[in-house]
């Protein structure tokens, strides 16, 4: 569904941006932040996706994260370079 395409490829940017913000270590805290994101993003769908369902998008998108951070070195530079 073009909404959830839409919901994902936002929450590779919002991990990337809650990465960025709070670096290494707080994998509980960034999960947090990002969730707090989506709720103002998309309120209507935070209304029938449950937080584990959510919990298992941002894995996915950390998962792409990751390859985005070895194959493209703007986005680690972006990422870790003050």
């Amino acid at each position: 569904d073009e909404k959830m395409k839409k919901i994902k490829e936002w929450l590779i940017y919002a991990v990337i941006e809650a990465e960025k913000e709070m670096k290494y270590g707080t994998g509980r805290a960034k999960l947090r932040k990002v969730y707090d994101m989506f709720l103002r993003t998309f309120p209507s769908v935070a209304e029938i996706i449950t937080f584990e369902a959510f919990s298992g998008m941002v894995d996915q998108a950390l998962v792409e994260m990751e390859h985005l951070i070895e194959t493209n070195p703007n986005i680690k530079r972006y990422l870790y370079e003050e």
